[in-house]
């Protein structure tokens, strides 16, 4: 289910609008102006906008130029609606011409969504190709850096990518100097996150640290793994285990660390992935 914004100070229009949406699955917030929009499009970050053009305090060729400048809301599609312009603007997602069938908007309502998911998956996707390959072909370049500071930036991301999940993190005090590869830690990070964004509820990160290693920890609060699934869940999918997960554990054995997997009391899965802090004791390459 995604949220969509619906603008359009027609209640009539409005109502039609809306009604078509959740028949389709998902969640509407409606605003009867431009200005509204905005507000309510800043508060609750939408996965989806649909804007009627003519509109009072601010039209909807302003919203979406608004929203094109709003941190965080920039990558949201826009669907314009309008009975007096011919063509949409560069700034929409996609533009329909007053009057259209619905089966028209729903068609491009689905595409729309459909596109910003396709987005999400396309990160597991690119996980997929690295498990199970050897460590000299897709070498690490590991820097120093802080890794709170990777791992506030991780989520920061997936806020902005899922703003109806639920992310919590909790850091230590300070800076947390390491060494690792940013961008393959982020792709480890991803599969984790995105399986525990799809179980739903809440999602709770932690970075906890010892003398010698750092543990980053994804809580999920979807169904836990039998007792047969969870030592299967890191090997590669043709053994019967996930691609994402596959290639996370790969990662982390390339930086001379391990992940594993807990089931909590109850019901959800906690995700440990373990980085030496003197970092990687693998060849870097």
């Amino acid at each position: 289910m995604s949220l969509v914004l619906v603008a359009d100070d027609e209640p009539a229009v409005l109502e039609v609008l809306s009604q078509v949406i959740e028949d389709l699955g998902h969640e509407v917030l409606q605003a009867r102006d431009g200005a509204e929009a905005l507000r309510l499009a800043r508060a609750r970050r939408p996965q989806l906008v649909v804007t009627d053009h003519v509109m009072p305090r601010l039209s909807g060729l302003e919203l979406c130029r608004a929203l094109r400048r709003e941190p965080g809301l920039e990558e949201v599609p826009v669907i314009l609606l309008s009975g007096v312009l011919a063509h949409g603007t560069p700034e929409a997602h996609a533009f329909l011409q007053k009057p259209f069938e619905i089966d028209a908007f729903e068609a491009v309502l689905q595409e729309a969504l459909g596109a910003q998911l396709g987005e999400m998956e396309a990160l597991v996707r690119g996980l997929q190709g690295a498990a199970g390959v050897d460590p000299l072909e897709l070498p690490l370049r590991p820097v120093n850096g802080d890794l709170g500071a990777h791992l506030s930036g991780v989520l920061d991301a997936w806020r902005a990518r899922a703003p109806d999940a639920l992310l919590e993190l909790s850091l230590p005090q300070g800076p947390v100097p390491a060494r690792f590869d940013p961008e393959r830690l982020r792709q480890a990070l991803d599969a984790l996150l995105a399986r525990a964004v799809d179980a739903g509820g809440r999602v709770q990160v932690r970075l906890l640290l010892s003398s010698a290693l750092a543990t980053i920890q994804v809580a999920d609060a979807g169904p836990s793994p039998s007792a047969e699934e969870l030592p299967r869940l890191f090997e590669p999918a043709l053994a019967g285990g996930s691609p994402g997960l596959a290639a996370a554990a790969h990662i982390l054995r390339q930086h001379g660390g391990a992940i594993r997997a807990d089931c909590l009391a109850g019901e959800g899965t906690a995700f440990s992935m373990l980085l030496p802090r003197a970092g990687p004791s693998l060849r870097a390459g």
